[in-house]
């Protein structure tokens, strides 16, 4: 009887290589993935970044926070962020309010969670496709901006406005989870839709003052 070193048939070798691709494609996976959620960098240093956020200010511009809505802290796992900030703003004169979420973590996590999969898990569906928008004069900074409506009603009610930063400009990145950098921010700004004669949203109007503060606060801490 041939042994199976000295198999005739070749079977062996081939079933060997097929094992050792197999095993380098796993190893090659939680390599890829440990990279993507940040798992290799230094938590203090992460932690202590993160902690910056509770210094956003709480008065930008005639936008004042009229109340602090804070991640759980199964929220806070799911993300695994790093540091969060949420909280309601509202306007002084119009008395419009939006919903601001400001986190920082790993891009892995940070790039999935997006609003057409949290909110379309609500109660509403999306009533336009996300789109590009500059926010600030320089036209440096962009984001996501889509629409939201109830299933029963036509015309959309919540507008939702996201993207993400490295620590200077924001982006509407199509692909934020191959960034080429472990961490990332990521910026939420939800609210009523534009009225009546008006062309700009209440979200539109306070990140048009939220941007730059952030950019000459948090962001400059870096």
């Amino acid at each position: 009887m041939n042994s199976p070193s000295n198999d005739p048939t070749g079977k062996v070798a081939p079933r060997t290589t097929v094992l050792v691709a197999c095993t380098l494609f796993v190893l090659l996976t939680g390599v890829i993935q440990g990279e993507l959620d940040g798992r290799w960098s230094n938590q203090d240093d992460l932690v202590a970044q993160g902690s910056l956020l509770s210094d956003v200010p709480t008065t930008v511009g005639d936008w004042l926070v009229v109340r602090d809505a804070p991640l759980s802290s199964a929220e806070k796992e799911m993300l695994q962020c790093h540091g969060s900030m949420a909280r309601f703003y509202r306007h002084q004169e119009t008395g419009h309010e939006v919903g601001v979420l400001l986190i920082y973590g790993p891009r892995g996590p940070m790039a999935v969670h997006v609003p057409e999969v949290c909110y379309s898990s609500t109660g509403t569906v999306p009533s336009s496709t996300p789109a590009a928008r500059s926010i600030t004069e320089d036209q440096e900074d962009a984001l996501w901006m889509t629409q939201f409506r109830k299933p029963t009603n036509p015309l959309p009610s919540l507008e939702v406005w996201y993207g993400w930063s490295e620590g200077e400009h924001w982006e509407a990145a199509k692909y934020p989870r191959f960034w080429p950098t472990q961490q990332l921010y990521k910026i939420q700004v939800s609210g009523p839709v534009a009225g009546e004669g008006n062309a700009k949203s209440p979200p539109q109007l306070f990140l048009e003052q939220f941007i730059p503060a952030l950019r000459n606060g948090v962001l400059a801490a870096r």
